[in-house]
């Protein structure tokens, strides 16, 4: 892969979209859903029936 590709995927944080990375949800493993809430990436658990943010910390009704 080209340096500057890389740094470009790293710079604009698509690294992990580019490689096909897919989350797992913290607290059960399961494979989390993405969606985009207000232009922000956002996860959900369907097993759990939980919101995670990009970085995977748990939202909850305090934070919505």
């Amino acid at each position: 892969m080209d340096k500057n590709f890389f740094d470009y995927l790293v710079a604009t944080d698509e690294l992990d979209e580019f490689l096909g990375y897919e989350p797992n949800c913290p607290n059960c493993g399961n494979k989390l859903v993405e969606y985009k809430d207000n232009k922000e990436i956002k996860y959900h658990c369907n097993n759990c029936n939980k919101d995670y943010t990009k970085e995977l910390k748990e939202i909850t009704e305090e934070d919505s």
